[in-house]
């Protein structure tokens, strides 16, 4: 059984990345905030996985260094 979602979330950003999330959500139907969770899940799924320790480092306000990975 899936656990509930009942918790919420606000969180600001650029008019840029608001536009991307929307157009993407749209394209497969769903809301903005079901594509932010889908994506920050699966996220958490996958780092859970490979040792849970989330370090990062913002450099430049731009670029985000999670585990020595540029995203």
């Amino acid at each position: 059984m899936e656990e509930k979602k009942n918790e919420v979330i606000t969180f600001r950003t650029t008019e840029k990345t608001k536009k991307i999330l929307q157009e993407e959500a749209k394209k497969v139907g769903w809301t903005t905030g079901k594509l932010a969770e889908k994506i920050i899940s699966d996220w958490i799924s996958k780092t859970n996985k490979t040792g849970g320790s989330i370090s990062f480092i913002i450099q430049n306000n731009e670029t985000i260094n999670i585990n020595g990975k540029i995203r």
